[in-house]
């Protein structure tokens, strides 16, 4: 069955006490969700910068998932990046060219 938008929830918050949880960058679809922190280390996100890298937390009953994490281009904390969607979250190739 599919599930409405109405029934998914967001917030916006820090990795800080969220390290574990699991988060799959579209070109990396098919394969295994990883945790986020290993994600973050992946993009050169340098160590003091990991625990306040907002990220955007679906919930859908009960359960929680990463929808999108921001990930920074400096290490100075500028504000400067880019928003990673969770593959499960983008739409797919066929879905954005029927737009």
């Amino acid at each position: 069955s599919t599930t409405s938008a109405s029934q998914i929830t967001f917030d916006l918050r820090t990795i800080a006490g969220n390290e574990g949880m699991k988060f799959l960058p579209p070109w990396r679809r098919g394969s295994n969700e990883m945790k986020v922190k290993e994600f973050l280390r992946g993009q050169k996100v340098p160590l003091h910068r990991r625990e306040m890298a907002p990220f955007v937390c679906a919930h859908l009953n009960g359960t929680k998932k990463i929808a999108a994490v921001f990930v920074e281009n400096t290490s100075d904390g500028d504000g400067y990046g880019r928003w990673v969607i969770h593959a499960d979250f983008e739409p797919l190739q066929a879905e954005r060219d029927d737009r």
